[in-house]
This record gives C-alpha cells, structure tokens and sequence, in this order.
C-alpha cells in the first residue's frame, strides 16, 4: 500500500512509501530543522482513504503511528451498530481520535469537541467500535460521523487536564485520525 507524507498548507506531496505486508513503512523527510505540519495519506484499494495528523508539528522521528482502514460498508456498519446513527444512514466522513495524556496512556473520562458538525460517539472498548456515551472510556477513543468536509479543531476537556486543541481537514468518503494530547 502506497503511504504518502503531505504539508498541511498547500497539500503539496513530500515523501512517500510503499508498505510492507505487515503495514509497516518508513519515510525520510529533510526539514531542515524546522517542523512539518502535515499528515500522511493511506489509500488502498477497495477501502476509504485514510488520512493521520499528529497533534503538533513533526520535528524528530515517528514511529508506531496507526492507521485504521475502513471500507464504507465498515463505516456505516460502524454508525448504525453503535446506535450514533439513524439505520441505513450512510457515513459521509469518519474521524476517529484518540485522547492520550502526557505519558501516553489513554485517558478515560475526557469529552471531545470538534467543529464542524457531525455525531461524536466514544468507544465502547469493543473492537473500538463507536457508541453513544458521553465521555471516553477506558479505550480514550471517540469519534465524529459525518463532519462536513473542511479544516475543523478537534480537542479535550477533562476536570485537572488541560488538552491542546488543533486543526485538522476532513475529506468526503474517507477516514481522519488524529491524536488529542495535553
């Protein structure tokens, strides 16, 4: 699967590669010091693409970043099962996040916010899966269904934690991810 590096600012390409069959990859970018705003792409065939931003500027390695690869049956599957959506409603956007805390453990208990409309479901610790709920459960994960396409702000809020709101784009017919972290 062809994995692509792309700046937020103008979308323009900087690097890409080419999976292994366990999905692994590497790409080497020169940033001349400075950090790349950007995010990766992932489009495999017969699957929505898929589209990962850090939550802040790339400045050193990174690795161990996940990619969740849906199909759009998957997706809508994903909204009429957790009861987040009305049946036979077809998902439009995905955005799944993860709320983390400083040491990078999942935090539990944290309320997302996203601009841009759409359904925020939580994780219910079942494969992931979106659920209605109010907060994130011990999995620290939550997600948006249907968020008009565009750049929205994603963040966190948690009684003793302040989290880091940024800004991420959301495409039609694909999946967004991101990371919230203090």
């Amino acid at each position: 699967m062809l994995v692509g590096a792309f700046k937020s600012s103008d979308d323009s390409e900087v690097g890409s590669a080419t999976s292994d069959g366990s999905g692994n990859f590497t790409i080497t970018l020169t940033t001349d010091g400075t950090g790349l705003d950007g995010y990766l792409k992932a489009a495999p065939p017969q699957l929505l693409p898929t589209y990962l931003y850090p939550p802040a500027p790339v400045t050193a390695d990174f690795s161990g970043a996940t990619v969740i690869l849906l199909s759009q049956s998957t997706a809508n599957l994903a909204g009429t099962i957790g009861k987040c959506l009305p049946n036979n409603t077809t998902v439009t956007s995905f955005v799944g996040l993860e709320v983390l805390d400083a040491t990078g453990s999942d935090v539990e208990g944290a309320t997302v916010t996203a601009t841009g409309g759409g359904t925020i479901c939580y994780g219910t610790g079942l494969e992931g899966s979106p659920g209605p709920g109010s907060a994130t459960v011990a999995d620290g994960r939550a997600f948006v269904l249907n968020p008009a396409p565009g750049t929205i702000t994603v963040g966190a809020t948690k009684t003793g934690t302040t989290f880091t709101s940024h800004d991420i784009k959301v495409f039609a017919a694909s999946v967004t991810e991101t990371i919230i972290e203090p």
